[in-house]
């Protein structure tokens, strides 16, 4: 059985899972922390290591403590508008004398995608083929295929999807592990892994988006094909609803309270005379008022996830397949399904959680909460035929390692484990990473992504001489 520790950096809370892998591929859960991040992150974006590395640090002390282990090292999982994607489109020519494309021209065009040059303040996390497409002899434009090995064209065409964030947000991430005496195996964004707790990808014929409405940000993913074709980590969340009912005067130890017995996504069928009275608040409350409040910030998060979906230019692929699938926190709104379904015109399913190849062992640790991208995380980690997170340094031909979390037996490690919690590294962090980071807005354009941050370093022509 295989070994996987998750942490899931969370604007609220961070979240810890230990699984084992079962002979019958199924994960069992057997052990789960959350801790509060206290501020140490917001929208995603981290601004006090130190904080964060507490947090980190008694999540990693409850888990080993009550499953007898030492964690040495962790996947970890972030969002925030800093996350990124774009797709990128090249082509070469196929070897074989019959045009037949082999396994070498799969490598070449593979090779010839880790030749894109990208800014420095950026780092690519993943990239690999959505589709490749093929010269079509009975029509005049060229076929998209799978599985292209086998087939035959005179030139082989690939779209792969990168997928890239801030470099500094990911040094604060290793430097808080670091802090909490736990490495970083590998670091996953969280809209491209969420959707393996949720669905078997191996079966995702038909389009779907996943929306994970969370505390401080909204994480979109679309899959198609059994592969995640776009991601986006839009900056608003339920934090932006408490924030609205806190300057309509509802004291902040009251405002999560009243939006999860009183809120609702719409108005309808709510009495504009009937008053909330059991908080304390500067002027009077009406229930109408609440759910109006709720309303407008929730059609704030649907405007920005089909801004998001238009701009993937999949909007049409979504509505004529699965839909969008809601999960998070905000998912339990009442009624938000029916002001999803109303605003972007196609099927909209809550999960209210189901997660899937689990046993049912951990049903109830998970239903203790939304852990959906944590678990995500160890998923798609377990699975073989998914998207393969690669190093941008090195040739993706490659093959590629699985990812190993040492958990180690707690006696065998009990003195050395005591001496790393007693070592505070805190002087060796500098006072930049307690600087709040910068943002840079939003949004950014897929395109203007694609041309400003990457660019290509090899030509059509030199790419023949590669073969």
């Amino acid at each position: 059985m295989e070994n996987y520790v998750s942490l899931d950096i969370g604007s609220h809370n961070i979240k810890m899972l230990y699984a084992k892998r079962q002979a019958n591929g199924k994960v069992t859960i057997l052990g789960e922390a959350t801790q509060p991040t206290k501020n140490s992150v917001e929208e995603g974006l981290i601004n006090n290591v130190l904080t964060l590395a507490e947090a980190i640090k008694q999540a990693k002390n409850e888990i080993e403590t009550s499953c007898d282990i030492v964690i040495k090292n962790v996947t970890v999982g972030i969002s925030g508008s800093h996350i990124e994607c774009c797709s990128i489109t090249d082509s070469i020519k196929t070897i074989d004398v019959s045009h037949c494309i082999q396994p070498l021209d799969v490598r070449n065009i593979n090779t010839q995608m880790c030749s894109v040059e990208h800014s420095e303040d950026i780092e690519i996390c993943s990239m690999y083929p959505l589709y490749y497409e093929i010269d079509n002899a009975s029509a005049s434009n060229k076929k998209r295929v799978l599985d292209v090995v086998g087939t035959y064209s005179n030139s082989l065409s690939a779209t792969y999807l990168f997928t890239y964030c801030n470099k500094e947000q990911i040094d604060r991430v290793k430097s808080a592990c670091k802090i909490a005496g736990v490495d970083v195996a590998k670091l996953v964004l969280l809209p491209e892994v969420t959707p393996y707790a949720y669905l078997k990808m191996e079966d995702s014929d038909e389009c779907c988006a996943i929306v994970d409405l969370g505390k401080g940000t909204t994480n979109l993913s679309i899959i198609k094909d059994g592969r995640v074709h776009y991601i986006a980590s839009i900056p608003i969340g339920i934090d932006a609803i408490d924030g609205d009912l806190l300057s309509h005067g509802i004291h902040k130890r009251y405002v999560e309270q009243l939006r999860k017995k009183y809120g609702r996504a719409t108005t309808d069928n709510v009495n504009q005379e009937s008053e909330i009275n059991e908080y304390p608040a500067h002027k009077a409350l009406s229930h109408f008022n609440v759910v109006t409040i709720i309303q407008n910030r929730l059609l704030d998060i649907i405007e920005c996830v089909e801004s998001e979906i238009s701009r993937a230019h999949m909007m049409a692929d979504v509505k004529n397949g699965d839909g969008i699938i809601l999960t998070g926190g905000g998912s339990l709104i009442d009624g938000i399904t029916n002001l999803f379904a109303n605003k972007l015109g196609c099927q909209i399913t809550d999960l209210d959680p189901k997660y899937v190849n689990v046993d049912e062992e951990s049903l109830e640790i998970l239903s203790k909460g939304t852990i959906g991208p944590a678990l995500g995380i160890i998923l798609s980690q377990i699975n073989k035929c998914t998207n393969e997170v690669i190093d941008s340094k090195r040739p993706t031909n490659e093959e590629s390692k699985p990812v190993e979390i040492t958990i180690e037996n707690k006696k065998k490690d009990e003195e050395d484990k005591k001496d790393e919690l007693d070592n505070d590294l805190g002087d060796q962090i500098d006072d930049e990473y307690s600087d709040k980071p910068k943002k840079t807005g939003m949004f950014h354009n897929v395109y203007k992504a694609i041309s400003q941050s990457f660019k290509k370093i090899i030509t059509k022509d030199d790419s023949d001489e590669l073969l």
